[in-house]
């Protein structure tokens, strides 16, 4: 689903892309998650700091760095559809340049604010059209 636009002084946001569902999945994941350290022992995510991944059980993984319990740091998170984000998280938001590789073709590497596309990026759709 689309979301309303939010525009805030200085900043533009990106508009959806005109492709069916590119980046339609780029949502948070439920609550319910197993996590498991680099060793593949399973590990409490309460207060946990390092690199683990995470299994959620929609399908979606995150694999990358945690702290204090939340995706913080450099990490890759790949939807269950198949949508991978490969970036920095900060208190489990999207933020900073990133990466999206979508499964039905096509990528945006830009820039995030608060878990949202922000401000300068390019658009590369299935069609091959670039738009930055």
């Amino acid at each position: 689903g689309s979301r309303p636009l939010v525009e805030r002084p200085g900043a533009r946001r990106w508009p959806p892309p005109p492709s069916a569902n590119m980046g339609d999945d780029e949502r948070e994941p439920p609550g319910v998650y197993t996590i498991t350290n680099e060793a593949g022992e399973a590990i409490k995510s309460i207060g946990f700091s390092g690199v683990a991944k995470a299994e959620y059980a929609n399908g979606d993984i995150y694999e990358g760095h945690f702290q204090d319990g939340a995706r913080h740091g450099t990490g890759k998170y790949t939807y269950f559809s198949g949508d991978v984000f490969d970036g920095t998280f900060e208190n489990n938001l999207k933020t900073g340049l990133a990466r999206v590789t979508y499964a039905k073709g096509g990528y945006f590497h830009g820039h995030f604010e608060d878990g949202l596309r922000e401000g300068e990026g390019t658009f590369k759709y299935t069609n091959g059209d670039i738009y930055s």
